[in-house]
């Protein structure tokens, strides 16, 4: 009997020990302050992050790490991080892969902490491991630390304590002669889209502003691309949108003639540029644009009966927001196939996303990357179409598709594009208007 639970647990003992053994070593250096803070509050902070980093690296403890700096005559103060020949040194001697330097300053009331990853066998700071996030305290700095490690690559955090995607929306820039309360107007729309989309987490005023100050972005259009690198030193999340608001215009058009009569309707048009940044590198990834025209004529004329320009015009804002919304969306998060049940599909987008029954959803499934043929540079995804489906219902989270075509190659996982949009309001049905006899 012990023979036999010997041989079953030998091999398990040994399989643990494998994977401990490829576990790479991170050394914690001590973390670097500046201005008035409490040295054990610090050194508390310090504890807890080689804490966090114990399930996936063996750790080497700031003692020991002194230690190694000791015997390897390593003088932290004069170049823990330029001085790549010592780091080598470091690695080769100790077997140290990482290195995490960690910076605290003070900057009035407000704690900005750096995390910084040194690859130990280059002697180099990896840019894209590299972040910074803001606090009012160490302890929510300390809260903060879970996604900052997460986004440079330490703690891979599992989806479900990942959660959602963060993205933040900077305050919208408008054109000249286009007032500031119109581009906030238009951005307040947008931003109340995507969070009821349910697929973002938003970040709220106070970050944003930061982002917007720390970030330099006066102007989307006249930024240069060297200056979004600088997003990615910043606790943004990991989607960053720049929007101008380029047009927006209501002008009244008249049509007919003096003895047939003259109609008059007003044209309202709204152009906005969406530029979608990828905090994580810094990289400006994709340009949209939006153009949204309404007439008069569409909208039923029991519900604009009573309207004002500026009801026109709030009108026109929640159709573009709308409009700017989904190619976000597209982009970013498309709509899936989650379910198939014979010619009834369920998708991954529900109220407040601009979904509702009627329209019509192209099915596609992405193939390879196409390369230009001499630069090799991404040119875009190949795609096989694989049949269309028209929404019947939409629920909170998810919407309910019949297929109209390609019910053979549907499967779950692919992705909808919408085709065809239906109508969000329709004229109420009326009595027709027959002539009056009279007696």
């Amino acid at each position: 009997m012990m023979k036999t639970w010997t041989r079953r647990l030998l091999p398990l003992l040994l399989c643990a020990g494998a994977s401990l053994a490829a576990l790479d070593r991170i050394a914690v250096a001590e973390i670097e302050t500046k201005g008035k803070l409490d040295a054990a509050s610090v050194a508390g902070l310090a504890e807890r992050i080689e804490a966090k980093l114990g399930g996936g690296y063996e750790v080497i403890s700031r003692s020991a790490l002194k230690a190694m700096l000791k015997e390897a005559a390593f003088q932290q103060e004069s170049g823990l991080v330029a001085d790549r020949e010592q780091l080598a040194r470091l690695a080769e001697v100790h077997g140290v892969k990482y290195l995490l330097a960690t910076t605290i300053a003070k900057i009035g009331s407000k704690l900005s902490m750096t995390v910084m990853v040194v690859d130990c066998t280059t002697g180099r700071l990896d840019p894209d491991r590299r972040i910074a996030i803001e606090a009012d305290n160490l302890e929510k700095l300390f809260r903060q630390l879970d996604g900052a490690l997460d986004r440079i690559g330490l703690l891979h955090l599992p989806p479900t304590e990942a959660g959602l995607k963060q993205l933040a929306v900077l305050p919208v820039q408008a054109a000249p002669g286009i007032g500031r309360e119109d581009g906030s107007a238009f951005g307040a729309k947008l931003n109340e889209f995507l969070l009821k989309s349910g697929s973002f987490e938003l970040l709220n005023r106070d970050a944003l502003n930061l982002v917007a100050m720390e970030s330099a972005l006066v102007d989307a259009e006249q930024a240069a691309p060297g200056q979004y690198v600088k997003v990615g030193q910043i606790a943004v999340g990991d989607w960053l949108i720049a929007v101008k608001l380029k047009r927006l215009e209501v002008n009244r058009l008249s049509s007919g003639t003096a003895i047939a009569g003259v109609s008059t309707r007003e044209v309202a048009t709204l152009e906005a540029e969406l530029r979608i940044i990828d905090v994580k590198t810094g990289a400006l990834v994709a340009i949209e644009n939006v153009t949204c025209r309404r007439k008069t004529t569409d909208i039923p004329a029991s519900i604009r009966r009573d309207w004002t320009p500026a009801d026109y015009r709030n009108d026109l804002m929640e159709q573009a927001a709308e409009q700017a919304g989904r190619k976000l969306l597209e982009r970013l998060d498309p709509v899936l196939v989650a379910a198939i049940e014979g010619r009834q599909l369920y998708l991954t987008r529900g109220e407040g996303a601009g979904v509702r029954p009627g329209q019509t959803y192209e099915i596609y499934t992405p193939g390879k990357t196409v390369l230009h043929p001499k630069t090799k540079k991404p040119l875009g995804t190949a795609e096989k179409r694989v049949g269309v489906a028209r929404i019947d219902s939409v629920a909170a989270n998810m919407s309910i598709a019949s297929l109209q075509d390609g019910a053979a190659e549907a499967a779950v996982g692919a992705r909808c594009r919408l085709l065809d949009d239906a109508p969000a309001v329709s004229e109420p049905a009326s009595p027709p208007a027959y002539p009056m006899a009279t007696p």
